[in-house]
């Protein structure tokens, strides 16, 4: 036992002040070492994470300089081969047939001189003429046809072709014109274009077998109906395969199916758009947890946006006939040192890409725009609006981060977008945007040093690139630095939403060869048809009360440029095309009035259906009403409610009695309060009693 004591003794000696002070001194270090080490470890995992990042836009800039130098030798390839064909045809035949070749050219001359003398003689003719023939056996000629048909498509006015045609021939060429088509004969003839071009067409898509299998690629917005069209698609593609391959019942299973798939593509310009709506959710984000003295409505849009807006309806040409003054402005700016441009854009027209540009464009005219107005003792309520903003540096750190992404991001895209030819050579970009979205959520520095996005196409270094780029406000660019990264946050969202089929890991990142040849046709974007149909909302908007028949007549024959194919017909075929044209021309006007009326006649038996229906579903309603007043007495205070509940015994008649006493008050009373109050479920769960109870209490305190 004293043993014992003598070990502990000894051991406690050990523990005393000076040798804990001296294990806590190691300890501490030991730690401090550790802390240094790891500190160390830190900086080196950080120096190698730029060195990748460096490497990696090495890499790009390379497979960039690779692809320019191999379509440079790709080309002079070609010329060389071109150069040496050339080379060898002139060693094997220039020496054997220069006395064949100086015939064959004295011959040519000679015909050219019989031609030249013919069109002179056809040329005087028509300068001694009194006047030009235009209607030859109860019919206008052709020509005049032609004519006219030419000058509707470029929205002559019918009433206007007759006298544009005689000014014309009388002031250039002294030459009086015949008789010419009347307005309701000129009517007529939108239908003869249309069915020219439709002639054109089907001269185009002869071989339709062909056509059928060379359909594999559409291209469109995503939109929720584009499903239903692509679906009709291909059911209608497949019928038609069945038709035009007459082993289609031997082939297998699998040759059906590759022969019936087609590639759904997405439009990259609609991509453009989908980044501007991911912005204005960022700025609201942005404004909302940044900004104190603002009051936009978050279900409106945000302030940055407002800003941009009201300043391009105010300054920017086309801008507001009544509150605007872009040319006043202009003035402004004009008597600067130096002077400058008026960079805003108006939004009328625009779509793609203009809220990012007219970001920028604002942000570079603030002080002229805050000049300007200072000039002003009583500025009109738009001026108010645009001056009210242009003080709050939110929406200004709005307007600079939008502008930056314009310069870095979506105008050398659209400029990519534009140069390529296929989809498929947008994905390794579309990853590239991915990465740098990612990148840039964390930390947009490097996006806000202008750096490039694409090393192959640069940003425009105009005055604006300049303002958006050399900003010196640190807490204007602290600002900045928040917008973008809630904006790239949006980014990230859009893009994997949109792009993912060209994402890695989606269908189009890495195409088989079969795939990438037959979606080597399809292109980058859809903007063609984008124009197309701005080309008609023009009409509808010049034209309000032209037809179906007319608009397809007018856009197909300026469109599809159907007045080049026929100078390319001969005579024959010229007059055998005007001709069907002429007679189909009315057949097609009666069945497009008989179409018009029984379009209208369903639009009729709909209207009917509507009201018959709504009818029906207010007597049912009224019918409810009645029933709920002749079995519901009123529960009118908290004491009612008890002593009505108490007579009812089961809890499943208490709920069935609160709900008709709900219902009361909605649909007899009309109580007006909270919608919610008069619900019996919330995320697919009913109300209990105490529920609904407590719902019908909150209603007596509210009458």
């Amino acid at each position: 036992m004293s043993t014992r004591l003598h070990d502990s003794l000894i051991k406690l000696s050990e523990y005393n002040t000076r040798n804990i002070n001296k294990r806590l001194k190691r300890r501490d270090d030991k730690i401090s070492a550790q802390e240094n080490v790891i500190k160390q470890q830190q900086a080196d995992k950080d120096e190698r994470d730029e060195l990748i990042k460096a490497k990696d836009r090495q890499i790009q800039e390379l497979k960039s300089t690779v692809e320019e130098v191999q379509e440079k030798l790709d080309c002079a390839i070609r010329s060389k081969i071109n150069a040496q064909r050339i080379k060898s045809h002139y060693k094997r035949f220039h020496p054997l047939c220069d006395e064949d070749y100086i015939d064959s050219l004295e011959d040519k001359v000679a015909k050219l001189e019989i031609e030249n003398k013919e069109l002179h003689g056809r040329m005087t003719r028509f300068l001694e003429a009194e006047d030009i023939k235009t209607f030859q056996d109860r019919k206008f000629t052709d020509e005049v046809r032609h004519v006219y048909m030419s000058l509707l498509s470029m929205d002559a006015g019918i009433q206007n072709i007759e006298p544009i045609i005689r000014t014309i021939l009388k002031k250039l060429a002294g030459v009086e014109v015949g008789r010419l088509p009347k307005y309701s004969t000129a009517r007529m003839m939108f239908a003869e274009a249309r069915c020219l071009s439709q002639i054109h067409l089907a001269d185009v898509v002869s071989s339709a077998d062909e056509l059928w299998l060379s359909i594999k690629n559409t291209m469109s917005d995503r939109h929720i109906v584009n499903k239903c069209l692509n679906k009709r698609l291909d059911e209608i593609r497949e019928q038609a395969l069945k038709k035009v391959i007459p082993s289609w019942d031997d082939k297998t299973q699998e040759e059906r199916d590759d022969l019936r798939s087609m590639w759904h593509h997405f439009c990259s310009m609609h991509y453009v758009v989908g980044l501007a709506t991911a912005a204005e959710a960022g700025l609201k984000k942005f404004e909302k947890y940044t900004a104190v003295n603002t009051d936009n409505d978050q279900q409106g849009e945000s302030g940055t946006h407002r800003l941009i807006r009201t300043t391009c309806k105010a300054f920017a040409h086309k801008a507001c006939e009544k509150s605007g003054h872009p040319k006043d402005f202009d003035s402004f700016l004009s008597q600067e040192d130096p002077a400058k441009k008026n960079e805003l854009t108006s939004f009328r027209g625009e779509r793609f890409n203009i809220l990012f540009k007219n970001g920028g464009t604002v942000y570079h005219h603030r002080y002229d725009l805050s000049g300007y107005l200072a000039t002003w003792e009583s500025p009109n309520r738009l001026l108010q609006a645009v001056q009210r903003d242009l003080s709050e540096p939110v929406y200004v750190a709005g307007c600079l981060a939008l502008g930056v992404i314009n310069k870095i991001v979506t105008a050398p895209l659209w400029r990519l977008i534009e140069s390529k030819k296929s989809i498929l050579d947008m994905s390794d970009h579309f990853h590239q945007l991915q990465i740098n979205f990612n990148s840039w959520a964390k930390d947009p520095q490097s996006l806000m040093a202008g750096e490039p996005l694409f090393p192959t196409v640069q940003a425009k270094q105009d005055a604006v690139f300049k303002s958006l780029f050399h900003e010196q406000d640190e807490e204007l660019r602290t600002l900045t630095c928040q917008a973008l990264k809630y904006i790239m946050e949006e980014f990230m969202e859009v893009t994997d939403r949109m792009l993912k089929d060209y994402l890695p890991g989606g269908l189009f990142h890495q195409p088989s060869v079969k795939q990438r040849e037959q979606m080597a046709s399809c292109p980058t974007n859809n903007t063609g048809l984008e124009r197309t149909f701005a080309l008609l909302d023009r009409d509808v908007r010049v034209s309000p009360n032209a037809t179906t028949l007319t608009r397809e007549g007018k856009l197909m024959f300026k469109t599809n440029k159907t007045g080049n194919f026929l100078d390319t017909l001969s005579k024959e075929d010229k007059l055998k095309h005007f001709k069907d044209a002429r007679n189909a021309a009315s057949t097609d006007t009666k069945l497009h009035r008989q179409e018009v009326l029984v379009l209208r006649e369903k639009r009729r038996q709909l209207l009917l259906d509507r009201v018959e229906k709504q009818t029906q579903k207010k007597a049912a309603k009224d019918a409810t009403l009645r029933n709920l007043q002749d079995r519901v007495t009123l529960w009118q205070t908290p004491q009612d409610i008890e002593e009505e509940l108490a007579k009812l015994r089961t809890k499943k008649k208490k709920i069935y009695a609160l709900k008709d006493q709900l219902r009361f008050r909605r649909d007899v009373l009309h109580q007006h309060c909270e919608k919610t109050l008069f619900q019996f479920s919330r995320g697919e769960k009913p109300f209990g009693e105490e529920d609904l109870k407590a719902d019908l209490l909150t209603l007596l305190q509210l009458n």
